[in-house]
């Protein structure tokens, strides 16, 4: 049985395991890590908007990201 396809493409920040990534890619689902985009040490805010400009759902930002208002 084939794994069903998700319709998000996904960026995962260096908080989640390489190993998740690993998993995911396998299965041909459309993710991106900070790791493959040179983006280890960057802060939640540039991130997510790397994530934005690729128009993939950020997986998970640290507890510490606040909207600035």
């Amino acid at each position: 049985m084939d794994a069903p396809r998700l319709f998000a493409k996904l960026y995962l920040d260096e908080d989640v395991s390489v190993r998740v990534a690993d998993i995911l890619q396998g299965h041909e689902y459309g993710v991106r890590t900070a790791h493959e985009e040179g983006m280890l040490g960057t802060s939640d805010a540039e991130q997510l908007a790397l994530a934005t400009v690729q128009e993939r759902c950020a997986l998970p930002l640290s507890c510490t990201y606040r909207r600035e208002r």
